[in-house]
């Protein structure tokens, strides 16, 4: 009869089982002496490869209490690493300490055992990621996109068979998806490859390399490189892309051994940058797909199947709800998905027992509710600089009319150029961009959708301290854009008038920015030249007035004296 672990000093259990698993890791933090999860996260997850998802404090509960089995061995190795280097200097120690919770082999032999076995249906689990996307770990929670991942798959099968570079192209809208179809479609089910994934940034060749070195597989590979249009935006050397996309030729090359197959997943947006690249050009037309949004029953299958995956399920009604109230936000919108799973796992907090239900999902705002929980949290992780800098931008996006305030899309090099620091405002609007606040249109920024201006009690609140300023600094804003563009002709500037309603706007913190704050500044200090100019003239005149009326009263005394 097989024994439970002994706890106290980390004897092995033979079990290969799901629980076998969780005893096993629950016992190897006992013999490192229960550290605190924060140190082992901190620990493992500066061990983790880029474009990793990071591990997290509920994960490993999960895997110690055996909810879940890590459902790629990568995911629970830098945990692993971290208890193991620390055991094997207590085993130096104490000889007691089961050698076999010390062995990285015993582990994967231990994690494949368990991940053979059917997942075990858990209520407590969280069927939906909220404002994450899907990754490897999350396949079994799954679900919509059945079509796409099939298609995924043939055109990885066909750039494989085609005998010319087995490269593939993903294509697809920001917030369309992409990421959650590459890690939990592809990455969790790469067949009888080896799948290596990365996300590019400032220097996309050490990055590839580091992420290759970790992989020392002699069969085939598959390289799965996230976020693609961060080559355009994070890598700012010419020749370092231009590198990085020819050692992505060669490794995808027929002949190149050991093969690769490259799945790289792009933005639409920057389709004009990829057609510069012959090679990307070539699988743009011969090897590329663009994911398009979920249609209503894909939808369905996403709001209801991870549901019953972890033994839930969801009212009928609700269902209907949530897709009535889901077509605010349009197909395209790049936050309509994340609004999806963010509302879902807020209506899973609120659930009655095992179901669902309208009454916990209206309990969480709804879909309005959502958008303005996701723009709060956001903002709850900004510095009071970058603070500054949201309100700056999210303010100047908008325009006041008769009635109600409107989005209004602005050039980004105006937002750049008019901003108090601009290099520090472009790092921060790229990460607007990134959390989906913002989107950019061609040259132009302009909100993500319009419930920004009425469901987020924060911008609300900005609107209305600015509801009597907003005229003066919109007109204020396009007069200085003029002086400016005029090279600022001193007769453009604003004179006595003008100047004390805008002296009053550019008192007011957050109100205005850089280029208007100048324009101001001139016409003042123009206006203060006037000003005593004038009193000098003025002092003149009366100083001239006086010697004449001193010179004519000598004058008339000596006439009468004479």
């Amino acid at each position: 009869m097989t024994q439970p672990p002994d706890r106290s000093s980390g004897r092995a259990d033979d079990t290969t089982s799901g629980d076998g698993f969780s005893a096993r890791f629950d016992a190897l933090f006992t013999v490192v002496g229960n550290p605190p999860v924060k140190s082992v996260l901190r620990a493992a997850n500066a061990r983790v490869r880029p474009g990793a998802r990071p591990i997290t404090a509920q994960r490993i509960s999960d895997w110690r209490r055996g909810n879940r089995v890590p459902a790629t061995f990568d995911s629970v190795r830098p945990v692993l690493d971290v208890l193991i280097s620390e055991g094997r200097r207590r085993a130096a120690e104490d000889p007691r300490i089961d050698r076999s919770l010390l062995d990285p082999a015993r582990w994967h032999a231990e994690w494949k055992a368990a991940r053979a076995e059917p997942t075990v249906v858990d209520a407590n689990r969280q069927p939906y990621c909220g404002l994450s996307a899907y990754r490897a770990d999350d396949a079994e929670l799954f679900f919509g996109r059945d079509k796409a991942r099939f298609q995924l798959h043939q055109l990885v099968s066909a750039a494989e068979e085609s005998g010319t570079t087995a490269l593939v192209l993903l294509l697809g809208t920001r917030g369309v998806g992409k990421s959650s179809l590459l890690a939990a479609g592809l990455q969790a089910d790469p067949g009888l490859r080896t799948p290596i994934r990365m996300t590019p940034n400032d220097d996309p060749v050490f990055t590839l390399h580091t992420a290759l070195a970790r992989t020392s597989s002699a069969g085939r590979r598959l390289l799965l490189i996230d976020q693609g249009e961060r080559l355009y935006t994070l890598c700012t050397r010419e020749e370092l892309r231009r590198q990085f996309l020819a050692e992505l030729a060669a490794l995808a090359a027929p002949d190149a051994q050991p093969p690769t197959t490259i799945v790289l997943a792009v933005d639409t947006a920057y389709l004009p940058e990829l057609s510069q690249n012959s090679l990307l050009m070539t699988a743009v037309r011969n090897r590329s797909m663009v994911l398009e949004p979920m249609a209503d029953p894909e939808l369905r299958e996403a709001i209801v199947r991870p549901a019953a995956a972890t033994g839930l399920r969801v009212e009928d009604s609700l269902i209907e709800i949530l897709l009535q109230d889901l077509t605010i936000l349009d197909s395209q919108n790049t936050v309509r998905l994340a609004t999806l799973s963010y509302v879902l796992a807020a209506t899973w907090e609120n659930r009655r027992g095992r179901t669902l239900t309208l009454a916990a999902y209206r309990e969480t705002g709804g879909v309005a509710g959502a958008f303005a929980d996701r723009s709060e949290l956001i903002w709850s992780g900004l510095s009071d600089f970058e603070r500054q800098v949201v309100r700056y931008v999210m303010t100047a996006l908008t325009i006041a009319g008769p009635t109600a305030v409107h989005s209004h899309p602005v050039p980004e090099i105006v937002l750049l150029e008019e901003s108090e620091d601009p290099s520090y405002t472009e790092i921060v609007l790229a990460r607007m961009i990134k959390d989906r606040i913002v989107v950019r249109r061609n040259a132009d920024i302009e909100l993500v959708h319009d419930l920004v201006l009425t469901s987020w009690p924060r911008m609300v609140g900005w609107l209305a301290e600015e509801k009597e300023f907003a005229p003066a600094r919109q007109r204020i804003e396009a007069d200085a854009r003029q002086w400016v563009r005029e090279d600022r002709p001193d007769t453009l500037l604003y004179t006595r008038t003008r100047l004390e309603d805008a002296a009053d706007l550019i008192r007011r913190p957050g109100s205005t920015n850089r280029l208007t704050r100048e324009f101001v500044a001139v016409s003042l200090a123009r206006h203060r030249k006037q000003v005593l100019r004038r009193r000098v003239v003025l002092a003149a005149v009366v100083l001239l007035a006086v010697c004449l009326l001193v010179l004519t009263t000598v004058v008339i005394t000596l006439q009468v004296a004479g």
